[in-house]
């Protein structure tokens, strides 16, 4: 059974996934969310991030769609990363969607994601609103964001932390995990 603080991470998880704000999920919200982690990268990497968000889609459909509409509402989506999480299904995803997110956010490819790497993942996300537009993006909760998920304090984070900033956003019950700002506040 999901804690409520897991369950306010996961929400803040499916509202950033819902596209399009209908309520419910499908395959388009998880394909468009590739195309925007790929912005501005190459065909190659669009094309791998359509399949692990395509596996991805197929996971929480096939353990939460129980109509079979090819939807998933807020309540379906809880209950399937329920048992993901329940299963230790989880835990292979983390590996891969972390693995890819890396790759994907390693623009220089040094081993790390600083700050500004994270802005795109941010940016990609949405999970701050659009810094582009005067009074739309909280700076402060952007740099607390990262702050917190340095767990080091040296400007940067590397693969295996976040792993474990993965497993911690979707695991940890402790309000004061770092993980649970992976995806922005919740």
């Amino acid at each position: 059974m999901l804690k409520p603080l897991q369950q306010r991470k996961l929400i803040r998880l499916f509202n950033i996934y819902d596209s399009y704000n209908s309520g419910e999920v499908n395959r388009l919200d998880f394909e468009l969310l590739a195309y925007k982690l790929s912005q501005g990268k190459p065909w190659s990497v669009l094309r791998e991030l359509k399949v692990k968000y395509s596996e991805l889609w197929k996971e929480v459909k096939e353990m939460a769609d129980k109509n079979e509409d090819d939807r998933v509402n807020l309540d379906e989506w809880l209950e399937a990363y329920d048992k993901l999480i329940s299963s230790g299904k989880i835990e292979q995803i983390i590996l891969d969607i972390t693995e890819g997110f890396f790759q994907l956010f390693d623009a220089d490819q040094n081993g790390y994601i600083t700050v500004d790497e994270y802005f795109e993942f941010a940016i990609a996300y949405d999970l701050f609103g659009n810094p582009y537009q005067p009074g739309s993006f909280p700076d402060h909760k952007f740099e607390e964001a990262f702050t917190k998920l340095d767990v080091k304090q040296n400007g940067q984070i590397d693969l295996e932390q976040l792993r474990q900033l993965n497993r911690d956003f979707f695991y940890s019950e402790d309000p004061n995990s770092p993980g649970n700002w992976l995806f922005g506040w919740y």
